[in-house]
């Protein structure tokens, strides 16, 4: 039996924000006016609290194409927009809609919400979304037939969904106790946890794993609530190398075409248990 084995996710800033509610529910303050913006203006920790609102999921993507003997997921059109030209928010696109890629309309709304973001509150200029994994590289791990066949050029059972997710170059590792590693690397960016499923189905591929990003950094978090863009930076501080020792969040509201909204901003550090905002979670992909 093929096994997919998936990384564990290390523990990031913003992973409190991926626990879900009990009760499906999204949360807005309403106690306090928003803030005007001002991009001169500091930001200072004001914590409010939050009243839940029903939360609606984003309408499905298209159907997947399927033509590589029922593998291949997304439509040729969904395929053929990725990568586009900021990958960084393209991962964010992704991690905020489900998909083996990134949904135009969502990309093209996160692209214009964050630039107004940054252009208006300069604590947040900088700050990045700081991915788990690049969104196109896999590791199979692989039988000695295998991997030999996929060396010399032979193996064709993979030739179907390289094609479809735009194979770049492969490269091949020395067996380290017996175990033979392909690393593939693609051109766009994919929700690589699907991928895995895929690749996991090839005839001699025993496992498939992710490359893990090292580290920690300031990231962006981000989820749609009845159409609104919810975003939360986190200007994480010191010594992330092992973690981040602490961790500014400001979290931002845009509805679609508007300006966004500062709707609170708070600190927080290890132990300390944040509120969560959204049931949908603000997820760090």
């Amino acid at each position: 039996m093929r096994n997919v084995w998936i990384y564990q996710s290390f523990l990031i800033p913003c992973a409190a924000f991926t626990l879900l509610l009990l009760s499906a529910a999204c949360a807005v303050p309403t106690n306090d006016p928003p803030q005007t913006p001002n991009p001169t203006a500091t930001l200072p920790p004001t914590p409010t609290p939050f009243n839940p609102i029903p939360c609606e999921a984003p309408p499905a993507a298209d159907p997947d194409a399927l033509l590589c003997d029922g593998l291949g997921l997304g439509s040729a059109t969904a395929i053929a927009a990725t990568p586009r030209a900021n990958q960084n928010l393209e991962l964010l696109s992704l991690a905020m809609a489900p998909g083996v890629t990134a949904r135009q309309e969502i990309y093209d709304r996160v692209l214009r919400d964050i630039e107004l973001i940054r252009s208006t509150y300069a604590d947040v200029a900088e700050i990045t979304f700081w991915e788990d994994f690049d969104g196109s590289s896999l590791i199979l791990h692989v039988d000695a037939a295998t991997h030999a066949s996929m060396s010399a050029g032979a193996y064709t059972a993979w030739d179907c969904l390289n094609n479809w997710y735009g194979l770049i170059n492969t490269s091949f590792s020395d067996p380290v106790g017996g175990q033979y590693q392909v690393q593939i690397n693609l051109n766009g960016v994919f929700d690589t946890a699907l991928l895995q499923n895929e690749y996991a189905q090839l005839p001699g591929v025993t496992q498939v794993t992710r490359i893990p990003k090292e580290g920690f950094a300031p990231t962006i978090c981000g989820a749609i609530c009845n159409g609104v863009h919810h975003y939360v930076f986190d200007n994480a501080q010191s010594l992330c190398e092992e973690g981040c020792k602490f961790n500014d969040f400001y979290h931002f509201s845009v509805e679609e075409g508007g300006q966004p909204v500062l709707e609170r901003s708070w600190t927080g550090a290890p132990g300390w248990e944040q509120p969560p905002m959204l049931s949908a979670p603000l997820t760090c992909h």
